[in-house]
């Protein structure tokens, strides 16, 4: 009889077989059973068993060819999500020479636009091989979502590590290539992965010197009022609860990633409403006459904002700065400060979020750096512009943002958020920061 168990029908369906596509595994099927056929005098064969045999080849030929023409050529591999074609980009940040004490990695991936997926990174930091479950896992289960052409970010923090200031500092004196192991997932089964890719990932040297200064004392930069974490002091990592599945609103496509511009340090909170006011732009029913550049954009918000060089914008008059911008240039927005609140340990910050993303409306989302969620001893803020969010377990949530502090090309920049609000951004050398409030604007309803 021909032996149909074992690796005849897996392979004609299996992607493994030799690192081949299925339809290798088809044809190289196929053609064993012809073999068996026609080998009348060493396999005996009854004439009902050849016809089958016979049949099951053409068969088995016709898969593969389909299979052939749905991967384009033979030999092709199967589609994946990681699109990495060189290594990864790896942010390390510095202020001059003075290492920030934070990094952030960047994948190149195909459109993950409605249900955000987690990656898991693991860095082979001693090059010894192998990826220690523990010691080496930089990002752990990080929802993310990705805009088509637009690289995805992670902070890197080694919170499982015995020692994550010592892990990071090796990251952070790398001076090759990094060998990586991203792990693929759903929010539905977050420990079965789907996608397994080793690659590399190259640390490049990102000086913030000219877009940020830790000596500000509005938002943007540092209130000083808690005196200003050293420079040389490398960050506090903490283990946020990983988001599972709920259904969220996707990502927010179409909304630009405006950079800083050097000399104009801390200018975060102009950059975000200018991101959301292009946008705004871009919708029905939108009305008004903005700026066209950029540069002039900025200007005008600067100065209806109350941006001061080198320090940032003075929160408290952001609302009435933003009425001013509006009714100078006409546009028929409404403007809304949303503060969070705290209780029993749980912020609402990403109830709010939700809120007004849902709703349409753009959302700028301010993070203050402090020791507790209710600390009134801020050491800095910062400010981004919320462009996706999925909803958690227990208050918390993911976010993707366009941010400021992470200069170069457009990019989705992806944290947790705790259910304490607790979210561990880059600007925030050695601080935990915590989303505190909102900004949206909405258009205005016709009647």
């Amino acid at each position: 009889m021909i032996p149909y168990g074992g690796e005849l029908y897996p392979n004609c369906i299996r992607r493994e077989i030799f690192d081949r596509p299925p339809e290798f595994g088809c044809i190289l099927g196929a053609f064993r059973i012809a073999e068996l056929a026609t080998l009348s005098k060493e396999v005996p064969m009854n004439r009902v068993v050849r016809v089958f045999a016979l049949s099951l080849f053409l068969a088995m030929l016709i898969v593969a060819a389909w299979l052939g023409l749905t991967s384009h050529h033979l030999g092709a591999q199967p589609a994946r999500l990681l699109a990495n074609d060189g290594p990864a980009e790896l942010d390390v940040f510095y202020s001059g020479d003075v290492p920030f004490g934070s990094a952030v990695i960047y994948l190149d991936t195909k459109p993950i636009l409605l249900t955000p997926m987690l990656f898991t990174i693991y860095f082979d930091l001693n090059g010894d091989g192998v990826f220690d479950p523990a010691e080496e896992l930089g990002v752990n289960q990080a929802p993310a979502f990705a805009e088509e052409h637009t690289p995805t970010g992670f902070p890197v923090s080694f919170d499982q590590s015995a020692n994550p200031a010592s892990q990071f500092l090796r990251l952070q004196s790398a001076k090759h290539q990094i060998p990586i192991r991203v792990v693929l997932s759903t929010l539905g089964s977050p420990m079965v992965p789907v996608e397994i890719a080793n690659i590399r990932a190259k640390p490049e040297k990102i000086d913030i010197a000219d877009i940020f200064s830790p000596q500000g004392s509005l938002i943007g930069g540092h209130a000083g009022r808690g005196g200003a974490a050293p420079m040389d002091r490398l960050r506090e990592f903490f283990n946020l609860p990983v988001v599972h599945a709920q259904q969220g609103p996707g990502v927010r496509t179409g909304v630009p990633d405006i950079n800083a511009r050097k000399g104009k340090k801390n200018e975060c909170v102009p950059i975000a409403v200018a991101n959301s006011l292009r946008w705004l732009a871009t919708q029905p029913n939108f009305a008004g006459n903005l700026p066209t550049g950029n540069d002039a954009l900025l200007d005008g918000l600067d100065s209806s904002l109350g941006y001061v060089d080198n320090t940032g914008t003075d929160r408290s008059g952001f609302i009435a700065g933003k009425n001013a911008f509006t009714s100078a240039h006409n546009l028929n927005l409404n403007n809304q400060e949303l503060d969070a609140t705290f209780s029993d340990g749980v912020s609402n910050i990403c109830a709010l979020m939700q809120q007004e993303f849902s709703a349409g409306e753009d959302v700028e989302l301010v993070i203050d750096f402090k020791n507790t969620p209710q600390s009134t001893t801020i050491t800095g803020s910062h400010a981004v512009t919320v462009v996706g969010i999925q909803q958690g377990q227990n208050g918390s949530c993911s976010v993707t943002v366009h941010d400021p502090f992470t200069p170069g090309k457009p990019k989705d920049d992806n944290y947790k958020v705790g259910r304490d609000g607790r979210i561990n951004h880059p600007a925030g050398e050695g601080k935990p920061g915590f989303g505190v409030l909102i900004f949206s604007e909405s258009i205005k309803k016709t009647t």
